[in-house]
């Protein structure tokens, strides 16, 4: 049986926050996202889950208003893929990655093992003297 170490938990906790995987360990928060875009994606993914489990429990638990429930789950699924959306946009990556958020979780999860490349934006604001 495998031990689990601290560090696999922080993993599993950091991975809404941010943090990366890399040859040499892991890396935090500190450069992951450009920051006019990270509020915002974590809002919106985290914002279209509540929704869309508030309205799977308003629909299917019998209550009498169970259309506003699937309002709400729909609203959720909006919010999730803009929540992708502005996950594509914080690494770096145009819309049409962005568009990857339609597919839920796992156009999340595609975001996420794809290539940073905030850091290359954030050099180029820097040599033009933006940021």
């Amino acid at each position: 049986m495998k031990k689990i170490k601290s560090y696999d938990i922080l993993l599993f906790y950091n991975f809404s926050l941010g943090c990366q995987i890399t040859a040499s360990g892991v890396r935090g928060t500190e450069n992951f996202m450009l920051k006019e875009y990270k509020a915002q994606a974590l809002m919106s993914v985290w914002g279209g889950f509540l929704f869309g489990a508030l309205g799977y429990v308003v629909t299917y638990l019998g209550s009498p208003h169970g259309y506003f429930g699937y309002v709400m789950m729909t609203g959720g699924y909006v919010l999730l893929a803009c929540g992708g959306y502005m996950y594509a946009r914080g690494k770096g990556y145009g819309w049409v990655m962005g568009l990857l958020g339609i597919l839920g979780p796992v156009g999340l999860l595609i975001l996420y093992v794809l290539r940073d490349k905030s850091a290359l934006i954030l050099r180029k604001r820097r040599k033009e003297g933006l940021a």
